[in-house]
């Protein structure tokens, strides 16, 4: 099983237990999801980030930054979060992630052009993600965040910290290396 946030969060240890128990491994996304209640130990496995598509790019020195935010957070609490961390004095565009493909309010950025539309801004709140089901600040990075550090965009993370280089753990070889050796074959 593999769990990547809300998933395991937000639902019960005793609704998720049977299928746990049926499964080979449980691999979860981020290394706080390893604090969660679980049938079985699970194991981290770093998000894979094709650093191919999300290349290091020039990134313009624009002062203009890009929060997204989960349904049901605030812009107001994510501008509240970009002043504790000391971001508040730039020009941030809030753009709430849409889930449904027939809402008319949807801004719709396939992937392929993701690299593009993340290098338009210095800046991106990769910190500022509130949890739906607890309102608690995630302390994790998300794939967005680290897609946003592969192309160089300088990306605040959730304990205030500004990174512009993608962690080695997250490159193809890495993940690639160690969901082998969870599986115990070579690549």
């Amino acid at each position: 099983m593999h769990y990547h946030g809300y998933d395991a969060r937000s639902v019960s240890p005793e609704s998720r237990r049977d299928a746990e128990q049926r499964a080979g491994r449980i691999i979860v996304a981020t290394p706080d999801l390893l604090e969660c209640k679980y049938a079985q130990d699970p194991i981290w496995l770093p998000t894979i980030v094709d650093t191919e598509l999300f290349a290091a790019r020039r990134i313009p020195k624009n002062g203009r930054g890009l929060a997204i935010m989960l349904p049901g957070q605030t812009a107001k609490e994510t501008a509240s979060r970009l002043r504790e961390f000391g971001f508040s004095d730039m020009e941030w565009e809030f753009v709430g992630r849409k889930y449904g493909l027939h809402d008319p309010n949807r801004t719709v950025v396939r992937y392929e052009d993701m690299p593009k539309y993340l290098s338009k801004y210095e800046y991106f709140f990769g910190g500022g993600v509130r949890d739906p089901a607890t309102k608690l600040w995630l302390c994790s990075d998300s794939k967005t965040a680290l897609e946003a550090m592969s192309l160089g965009v300088k990306t605040i993370r959730y304990d205030g910290s500004v990174r512009d280089t993608l962690p080695e753990q997250h490159t193809p070889p890495r993940v690639l290396e160690k969901l082998c050796a969870i599986y115990g074959t070579a690549w």
